[in-house]
């Protein structure tokens, strides 16, 4: 059936132009993203339960953070340096040789410790649970 050819279950021309490509990534990506961000919150208010007196808790992802968590991870492939050099964190001016390529100052996105949470909860999502009751 010629109508079952292609991507289903979005409709493109009803969401702005500007929004196109990220909805049919996260339509492509996950089979629900709001219920794998949910997921992933879930297994950060575990972590805080299980947090030690003293412990700093970590914040529940928003949705927009965890869209901007996405968008960093695959950002970062444009650029041929190390992860933690995608963030100004304590750079000296000084320091800073020219280069090709702007710097990515990912910053301006999100902090570099709020990506590392992003980072460390992230691969909950894909968990499968199914057997996690059996031996």
């Amino acid at each position: 059936d010629r109508n079952l050819i292609g991507i289903t279950g979005i409709e493109l021309q009803n969401i702005p132009r500007e929004e196109v490509m990220a909805q049919l990534f996260l339509h492509m990506t996950f089979r629900d993203w709001q219920a794998s961000l949910n997921k992933m919150n879930a297994m950060i208010s575990l972590h805080n339960e299980e947090a030690r007196q003293g412990q700093q808790l970590v914040p529940l992802f928003e949705k927009h953070e965890f869209i901007t968590g996405l968008a960093l991870m695959i950002g970062a492939s444009c650029y041929s340096d190390q992860g933690v050099n995608l963030w100004t964190i304590g750079t000296n001016p000084d320091d800073v040789f020219e280069n090709i390529l702007p710097s990515a100052d990912f910053d301006r996105f999100m902090k570099h410790y709020r990506f590392k949470h992003f980072r460390k909860f992230i691969v909950h999502i894909w968990e499968d649970e199914s057997g996690k009751e059996t031996n």
